[in-house]
């Protein structure tokens, strides 16, 4: 089975010059953790999720300090947050973004999403134009139908 069988192909894009702002609250409405960003072209630029707004709001450092314990002030994480406005998403969002062809084996996405880390991979036409999107969610259940687990009109 190929990645376009289970892709949505009604992607939901956000605009590099949207806000973070504005863009986190089309997150919260869809009720999901991440969106693609695209060109005038729809051509993949980025990636933008819930983890980048995190980023925006905690120190510089935090990522190199590991595991060891910070100590941040209220007030800096409210100044954080209330700019979130005045920044665009191409300034915050993934730029090495993972993207596959349309004809890429399901199986392979998976193994994909797994050793990478993501979430969600955009799906492109020869053209490299987006096309689709692929979650875990949609690998999740074509393993469940597999293994007769999910009514497929449940899905």
């Amino acid at each position: 089975m190929k990645v376009k069988d289970i892709m949505t192909r009604d992607v939901i894009t956000l605009s590099p010059d949207m806000s973070v702002k504005e863009s986190m609250e089309k997150l919260f409405k869809l009720h999901i953790s991440g969106l693609p960003v695209v060109d005038e072209n729809k051509k993949v630029i980025g990636m933008f999720t819930e983890k980048n707004l995190i980023r925006l709001t905690l120190p510089n450092y935090v990522e190199q300090a590991g595991e060891f314990v910070f100590l941040m002030d209220i007030e800096g994480f409210d100044k954080k947050s209330s700019e979130l406005e005045k920044i665009k998403v191409r300034d915050a969002m993934r730029k090495e973004v993972i993207c596959v062809d349309e004809d890429t084996p399901f199986v392979e996405v998976a193994r994909i999403m797994i050793t990478k880390g993501v979430r969600r991979i955009p799906v492109l036409n020869k053209d490299g134009t987006l096309v689709g999107i692929v979650a875990r969610e949609d690998i999740v259940k074509q393993i469940m139908e597999k293994c007769g687990g999910v009514d497929k009109d449940a899905c």
